[in-house]
């Protein structure tokens, strides 16, 4: 069975689309290019304007641990918008990597110390 590759041209012009949707599925055909290929595109897409797109760049990151995806992931963890949190939190989760368990260790180190302050847990 052929797997399938894009084109990394096509998926150039995907991403550039108008639409937020189109972008956001140009996103997901780039987990079948090499990190190298997918890397810049990936990265483009984390300023994107449609939070869907930044959701599926960030789990597209994370999963393939692109780039400084782990600062990405820990940066993306505290963004206003629950979608960007939540996808951030599944790529942790997903992550195997020694520094992964190093930043979930942290982040519940630093929820139980915000509660015993009275504070409750923190974003």
């Amino acid at each position: 069975r052929k797997r399938f590759k894009p084109d990394p041209t096509h998926c150039s012009t995907l991403l550039s689309s108008p639409y937020s949707d189109v972008r956001r599925d140009a996103a997901k055909m780039l987990r079948h290019l090499d990190k190298k290929s997918a890397e810049s595109p990936l990265m483009d897409l984390l300023l994107d304007d449609n939070n869907d797109v930044r959701c599926t760049a960030i789990g597209e990151i994370g999963t393939r641990q692109i780039g400084d995806w782990l600062d990405i992931v820990e940066e993306s963890l505290a963004d206003e918008d629950k979608r960007i949190q939540n996808a951030a939190a599944k790529a942790l989760m997903r992550a195997k990597t020694p520094e992964a368990k190093a930043l979930v260790e942290k982040i519940r180190a630093g929820a139980m110390a915000s509660e015993d302050d009275g504070r409750g847990p923190s974003a």
